[in-house]
């Protein structure tokens, strides 16, 4: 996750203007939420979304990526309860 903080931290600008030009609705964030610069807010089901550049942006963790790495955070483990 490190390499990956590294590379987003590089490619920030660059990321933002391609999101910007793409003018999406919705961007699916896989553990990048965070370069957006934005407290996100915690929805229903508990996904982590937040709203900039008028595009909506959603973090998601592919679910065999929880199970290796066993991140299973602990608002999906209280949610399963």
């Amino acid at each position: 996750m490190e390499d990956i903080s590294k590379q987003v931290e590089y490619s920030k600008e660059l990321w933002m203007k391609e999101v910007e030009l793409i003018n999406r609705d919705v961007v699916v964030c896989c553990g990048t939420l965070s370069v957006v610069g934005f407290q996100p807010e915690v929805c229903d089901s508990s996904a982590l979304y937040g709203d900039a550049l008028g595009t909506r942006f959603v973090e998601f963790m592919h679910p065999m990526y929880c199970v290796i790495h066993k991140k299973i955070s602990t608002r999906y483990v209280n949610q399963r309860t």
